[in-house]
């Protein structure tokens, strides 16, 4: 969560190593963006510890989602970053 508001807040600070900077219009904007949608990591992880406390058998599998889950926000802001940047 700190860093998800940490990139929230960043302002014109370049802290995200999968976005190219140099084709970025709005950075304030992008950091805003990016920032919201790092938010939800903590919920899903809040959401798999829940269930793995309830039923331990599926914490491993749950562990798998969780690290698919992160991958797939890796790729959702370097996807997304795209509408920030110049044309």
């Amino acid at each position: 969560m700190i860093a998800a508001l940490a990139v929230r807040f960043a302002g014109t600070n370049r802290i995200l190593n999968i976005v190219d900077y140099a084709r970025v219009n709005d950075i304030e904007g992008l950091h805003r963006w990016a920032g919201n949608r790092l938010l939800l990591l903590p919920l899903v992880s809040v959401a798999i510890g829940v269930l793995s406390q309830r039923n331990p058998a599926l914490a491993i599998p749950l562990i798998i989602v969780l690290v698919m889950a992160v991958m797939g926000m890796v790729m959702w802001i370097a996807a997304g970053s795209g509408k920030f940047s110049q044309t």
